[in-house]
């Protein structure tokens, strides 16, 4: 085994050589920037995938509506090794198509084109690397993943997909688990870091990920992809989309397979077992506009994935048996009408969401007298939103609404080893809420945006809001001087709230009604262009405070139930530094720097799975006349600590994972305008590391297929 890891690691080692030898070649042009290719902007490939632009129409579209055009707004940073344009419009940081460079909000914006040289399945890959952002996977393909965002919770950090809020409302926080969201039919995805509360409402302290689908636009156009590689991996994907000044259209889905790894991790005794995974996509988005002025649009996504799983995470916590599946069912359906004069905006909108998750551990046979272990979640969320748009004056835009959410959910529990069976019944939670926002541009340089929100939540009361950002671009010297100030809450979820109950009865205990997580955070930082924009380094710094934090507070008398309480204070504090080299036309480069401090002030530690130092560099380029594409990423994690709970005792025991470097390669080629042949390869260098302690993750792994469009 050690030798043939030698020559894995030797054979991995030439090619990343070969590799950068043959990247070098460009980065040695970084201090030659011709003068000539100033202002040029990274164009697709030729052949390359990519959706038509929009027909013409006098009804400004929701993502094309332009804004005020702040002078020598810098491009950004997208996915490791992509630029983002400045001029990319952001819906998600202001509620209003806002440009990338216009917002005093701290913004990445991940675009189509990105994702596709990445070559990556899922939205979590496409996370990993960026600023302020963490993620951490439980084990191998479709086990449990979260996000934070600069140290908040995974908990705290608010999902959003064309509109429709994602996060579950039975998990025990309202976490959304990224292992399910595969990458199909997406447009961009926009991370808004900070707490975003006024626009967002609960969940949103850490910070918001929205995601927004294609739209179809022009003649039919169709695509289909094949693809396999290490652990049995198996994916089919297709799309469809086309549309007209009166109806548009888009259709997107996929299956990915795999046998798997052991999500205990393998290198620890006793986890030999792999863990197979199937997920199934479809997404669609569709539009009519019968009028000018009036527009209706309904978007969809459905998930079903089915994975094999393990106890936990550590030595001997195989368990053959063990799997869940998960039903993920998402809807949006929304109605525009935009007066005469362009002035006034209104927009009617419904969202449902239904997910279903059921856990087994089914002993075959079954031995006399035993149970299997059987849990089943179900929740639905439905949220009616009338949002205006009222441009009081070219430099003034001013957003306002009230919306109607209401979330439930049911529980089941049926695990021997843990008692008696539990169940929840069907509890239900309300929020009707009301929020402004105002947005004012000074001269075409300054621009302020700033508003308040007020949620009255029927299980914790109500929760008021607030956010202000700004921008200052200095003239001559196009400095970007921005800045944000702002609050955030979290609801107690529907777990949370109606298991007091239960563990009120069976422990005795004096079980308070639960109030808001709070948060209060602010950043500010500086973006500097050079060698018009062809060169832009970026620095933030940010802080934020947590307070009411629900945590659950065991009881020390039997039958040695507990109770959730908010019982918890935490900060976070730290700089992101990320630069961008636009090299010329066909070669870019990203470097992405986060340094975080976090403190648990309850205990005086660190926060768990936040690492200080987190670093990543990507450099993209376009070969062979521009009918390929090579993408490579180096993502380094630091230090961070994390617990486990060691046999015979299963006391908590601190640990601290080692720090790690993971280097992935992507690639593609145009073989004709019509078929593409590409692949990629994870760890190249064949890295051991844990991002939680005791779950696996992936060795040096490849994969490779056909894509065919016409």
């Amino acid at each position: 085994m050690r030798m043939a890891n030698k020559l894995r690691l030797r054979a991995a080692a030439t090619i990343l050589a070969g590799l950068l030898a043959w990247l070098g070649t460009a980065a040695t042009t970084v201090a030659q920037i011709a003068p000539e290719n100033a202002g040029a902007a990274i164009q697709p490939a030729d052949g390359d995938i990519q959706p038509e632009p929009s027909p013409p129409s006098s009804l400004p579209r929701l993502d094309t509506v332009p804004e005020t055009t702040v002078i020598g707004a810098p491009a950004g940073v997208g996915a490791p090794g992509g630029i983002t344009p400045a001029s990319t419009q952001v819906n998600s940081a202001n509620l209003t198509p806002t440009e990338l460079g216009n917002t005093g909000s701290s913004v990445t914006v991940i675009t189509a084109e990105q994702i596709q040289q990445r070559r990556q399945f899922t939205v979590t890959e496409m996370l990993r690397g960026l600023p302020g952002v963490d993620v951490v996977q439980a084990g191998g393909p479709g086990q449990v993943t979260s996000v934070f965002i600069r140290g908040a919770s995974a908990e705290q950090t608010k999902v959003i997909l064309d509109g429709i809020w994602m996060n579950d409302p039975i998990t025990t926080g309202r976490l959304f688990d990224f292992s399910t969201l595969q990458v199909d039919n997406i447009e961009r995805i926009e991370i808004i870091r900070g707490p975003q509360s006024l626009l967002y409402g609960s969940d949103a302290i850490g910070g918001v990920i929205n995601i927004v689908t294609k739209k179809g636009a022009g003649k039919t156009r169709s695509s289909a992809s094949f693809q396999g590689g290490s652990f049995g991996t198996s994916r089919e994907g297709g799309s469809v989309s086309g549309g007209t000044d009166l109806i548009n259209y888009s259709v997107a889905g996929s299956y990915w397979q795999n046998t798997g790894f052991s999500a205990a991790d393998s290198h620890m005794p006793g986890n030999v077992e792999p863990d197979g995974y199937r997920n199934a996509n479809i997404s669609g988005r569709y539009g009519w506009t019968p009028a000018k002025n009036f527009d209706v649009d309904f978007f969809i996504r459905y998930m079903r994935s089915d994975i094999q799983t393990d106890d936990g995470g550590g030595p001997f916590e195989d368990d053959p048996n063990a799997r869940s599946r998960t039903d993920q069912l998402f809807m949006r359906g929304q109605m525009r009408y935009v007066t005469i004069d362009d002035v006034w905006e209104q927009r009617l909108s419904y969202n449902f969401t239904n997910q279903t998750r059921e856990f087994f551990d089914v002993v075959t046979p079954v031995a006399p007298n035993s149970i299997n272990d059987l849990s089943h979640q179900n929740s639905q969320t439905n949220m009616v939103d009338w949002r205006h748009l009222i441009n009081v004056h070219e430099t003034n835009k001013l957003t306002f609404g009230a919306m109607y959410y209401v979330e439930q959910g049911t529980y089941f529990d049926n695990a021997p080893d843990f008692g008696p069976p539990t169940a929840l019944p069907l509890q239900m939670i309300t929020d009707p809420a009301v929020y402004v926002q105002d947005q004012v541009t000074i001269a075409d340089r300054w621009v302020t945006t700033f508003g308040v929100r007020q949620d009255n939540y029927s299980n914790s009361g109500v929760a008021t809001t607030y956010r202000a950002n700004t921008l200052y671009r200095v003239p001559v010297t196009n400095t970007g001087i921005r800045g944000s100030f702002g609050s955030g809450f979290k609801a107690p979820t529907v777990f949370q709230t109606f298991t007091n109950t239960t563990f009120d009865i069976n422990s005795g205990l004096n079980v308070g009604s639960l109030a808001p997580e709070q948060s209060v955070g602010y950043d500010y930082g500086i973006d500097q262009p050079f060698f018009d924009g062809k060169v832009v380094a970026s620095v933030t710094y940010f802080s934020n405070s947590f307070t009411n934090l629900i945590q659950f507070v065991s009881a020390a008398t039997p039958p040695f139930f507990g109770y959730y309480a908010n019982v918890a204070r935490a900060h976070s504090s730290g700089l992101e530094v990320t630069g961008l080299v636009n090299i010329n036309d066909v070669t870019s480069f990203t470097a992405m720097y986060t340094k975080l401090q976090t403190v648990d002030e309850t205990t005086g530690l660190p926060l768990l799975r936040r690492p200080g130092d987190r670093a990543s560099l990507g450099i993209n380029r376009k070969v062979l006349n521009k009918r390929g594409n090579l993408n490579m990423s180096v993502i380094y994690v630091g230090t961070r600590d994390d617990v486990y709970f060691p046999p015979p005792f299963y006391s908590q025991t601190t640990v601290m994972l080692p720090s790690y470097i993971i280097v992935n390669v992507a690639g593609s080629y145009d073989i004709t305008p019509r078929v593409q042949v590409f692949g990629r390869i994870d760890n190249l260098t064949n890295t051991v590391y844990e991002e939680a302690y005791g779950f696996g993750t992936a060795p040096v792994s490849a994969y490779a297929g056909l894509g065919f469009n016409w």
